[in-house]
């Protein structure tokens, strides 16, 4: 034999191994025809469900964001109609007035004015003018056609005076008009109109109610459709998508981004064909609550509509998006199809050079993922919390894990905190950095907060001044009006999911923990099927024990009204030795006052407010946490709480908070963990 023969021979596969090579690249080849076709046949099949889903998604989101904008002009009217039973409102009394309003129209700045008028035609406005605040004090029978003008600054000071005659009586106004025609109480939006003080166009809420003299009175609130216009121009619809808001009759009162002109705002309560958006032309004109599609300008497009309710007054939103939206471009297709390919052919050519994989390194006991593990600093259900540094950042984390996750419904529950929570952004609620599994446990991994839990503060310094809960109130409600409006209730607020943290100079940052038991509102809750009812006793509202329950956001306003409770007065508002008892408890009524369990005096307009969220019953609870913010900013003793006063009772207090140990110690239970402290 020749050398170059018996190179060949030495080159030649062996029998199996040239068995295994062909059989290897035969089996790529057929996949590879496979995987072609079923890209193909279920990339088009799914481009339809695709659409649907994605116009539905983005409807329902634009419907949720609308809410954020109109729910404030709601929640304001119905703190203005407590105020006015209570007696606090006096038309006559035009600082009081400004004192309690202005901020209310501060916070919430799509407002743009209010009026309260009376069936004598005697009438208060408010109304915010590029910085400073105007007032409009209107009486009939005093005063005919005069009226009586006042411009303040933002400190409350009087700038200016004048007097108008004007052809003008509230009592003829739609808004006036519209409230008196719907029942005492109820909601009445207006369809858009050109306001008589400034000549914008907008809408008005309003609604009549009785004084205790048994006086009409209507109170409204403004919005022009410029500040809804640019608003709903923001919404983002996919990469191409457009939004329009539309009443009944096809007319313009909220513009999509592309509207055309070097004045968009000329286009408001025009048909929406003066647009030229042939697209959403179309859209409106096949209009239904069932995404479809149409083709405009040579292009496929998806769109779908949803009426959004006002009271009687039902306005709709037009959602359209071009197909290229959900399907992605041939090129990319290719693209991707070559890569997968040619994944699948490297992977025989390895299978074929490397029949062994070796085993996998064993896992450092000390480590997850990037983290290095310290000790347990909280234990609880089916998991624990570690302190643990990144290895990379070296940045000090709680670490949340979870370490038998055979239970199905518990690796969900996880998952699904960890979702929720990391989809908030507002400062008061704890934030995740990282998720991640090994094996399996299950962890993320979230800021680690000095301080103390509201719980171990009470627990250990007793009743906080009224000042004070107010101040931590605000915070907690912060949080849980982002919750809400994300369409989330939290389920569990507790002393000790509320913690008091230090924040460089800040002391009482409020961060709300332990999003797990998190459930969307009106989700369905069937007690029937579970052997306990999740929650903490004595902070579970009455009615999460009925069967069919659905989660709404008061049962975190009751919750609220717990925490707020336990603060002021030292004491839960039920106190018993098992959860029967404390239930029991609930179910014969409402606790004592906080006064009267301190034994000292709480500020009315705070206990009636602690009160009023732990009702029984639900409609008879605050409507919204916005609305608690807005009765927060009104009690005499808001904003009396400061930040010395903070840093003076932690600096008194320092056994109270976990953060009194030094911190390189922390640091280094953390890069060196104890044996005995290891998760």
């Amino acid at each position: 034999m020749t050398i170059r023969n018996a190179l060949l021979v030495m080159d030649t596969p062996s029998p199996p191994k040239q068995y295994l090579l062909t059989s290897l690249v035969g089996i790529g080849a057929l996949a590879m025809a496979m995987v072609a076709f079923i890209f193909y046949y279920s990339s088009f099949q799914a481009v339809e469900k695709l659409s649907e889903e994605s116009l539905d998604g983005s409807a329902e989101l634009a419907q949720a964001k609308l809410h954020t904008f109109f729910r404030p002009l709601q929640d304001n009217l119905l703190v203005t109609h407590d105020w006015t039973k209570g007696g606090e409102v006096k038309l006559d009394n035009t600082e009081e007035l400004n004192r309690r309003f202005i901020p209310l129209l501060a916070r919430h700045t799509p407002i743009t004015s209010m009026l309260i008028a009376d069936e004598n035609g005697r009438e208060y406005m408010l109304l915010n003018d590029k910085g400073t605040w105007v007032n409009r004090r209107v009486d009939v029978a005093e005063d005919g056609k005069t009226t009586r003008w006042f411009r303040w600054n933002n400190d409350l000071e009087p700038v200016e005076e004048w007097t108008k005659e004007l052809e003008y009586d509230p009592r003829l106004r739609p808004w006036f008009r519209g409230a008196m025609e719907h029942p005492e109480g109820e909601p009445h939006w207006t369809e858009p109109y050109i306001f008589f003080t400034t000549r914008d166009v907008g809408m008005t809420v309003s609604s009549r109610l009785k004084t205790s003299d048994g006086t009409t009175m209507v109170v409204a609130f403004d919005v022009m459709l410029k500040d809804l216009s640019a608003f709903t121009s923001t919404m983002k619809i996919g990469e191409n998508g457009i939004a329009v808001l539309l009443t009944e009759e096809g007319t313009v009162i909220g513009l999509p981004s592309v509207a055309n002109g070097a004045n968009p705002q000329e286009y408001l309560l025009k048909p929406l064909h003066q647009l030229e958006n042939d697209a959403l032309n179309r859209a409106w004109k096949g209009s239904g609550t069932r995404a479809f599609s149409f083709h405009s300008d040579g292009q496929a497009w998806w769109a779908v509509t949803r009426p959004f309710e006002m009271g009687t007054t039902r306005l709709w939103i037009v959602v359209a998006a071009p197909d290229s939206d959900f399907s992605p471009d041939a090129p990319s297709q290719f693209i991707w199809l070559g890569i997968l390919l040619a994944a699948i052919l490297g992977i025989a050519l390895l299978l074929y050079r490397r029949l062994k994989i070796p085993d996998a390194p064993k896992q450092d006991k000390n480590r997850l993922g990037a983290y290095v593990l310290g000790k347990v600093i909280g234990t609880g259900g089916a998991g624990e919390v570690c302190l643990a540094e990144h290895r990379s950042l070296r940045r000090i984390t709680a670490l949340k894990v979870i370490k038998d996750t055979r239970d199905r419904k518990t690796r969900e529950r996880f998952k699904h905190e960890v979702r929720v929570t990391a989809s908030l952004t507002h400062p008061n609620t704890v934030t995740v950095y990282d998720f991640g599994t090994q094996g399996e446990t299950l962890f993320f991994a979230m800021e680690y907060l000095e301080g103390a839990t509201v719980g171990e503060v009470v627990e250990r310094s007793g009743p906080m001044p009224a000042e004070r809960v107010i101040h931590i109130l605000e915070q907690v409600c912060g949080s849980l009006e982002e919750a809400h409006a994300k369409g989330f209730i939290h389920r569990d607020i507790k002393p000790d999911n509320v913690f008091l943290a230090h924040r460089g100079s800040s002391y009482d940052f409020v961060k709300v923990l332990d999003f797990g038991l998190v459930k969307e509102v009106d989700a369905e809750i069937s007690p029937g099927k579970s052997t306990r009812l999740m929650g903490t006793p004595g902070y579970i509202a009455p009615e999460a024990a009925a069967m069919g329950y659905r989660p709404r956001p008061s049962a975190d306003i009751y919750a609220i009204g717990a925490l707020a409770y336990l603060m002021i007065s030292g004491r839960p508002a039920y106190e018993g030795t098992s959860r029967a008892s404390i239930f029991a408890q609930q179910k014969d009524g409402p606790p004592p006052l906080p006064s009267e369990k301190l034994n000292e005096n709480v500020p009315e307009d705070l206990e009636k407010l602690i009160m009023q969220c732990l009702s029984q019953e639900q409609d008879s609870r605050p409507e919204s946490v916005t609305s608690i913010l807005s009765r927060l900013h009104t009690c005499k003793a808001h904003g009396l709480w400061t930040a010395h006063h903070a840093e003076e009772w932690w600096l008194n207090h320092q056994e109270v908070s976990n953060s009194s140990s030094n911190p390189e110690l922390l640091k280094h239970s953390v890069q060196t963990p104890r044996p005995e402290e290891r998760p």
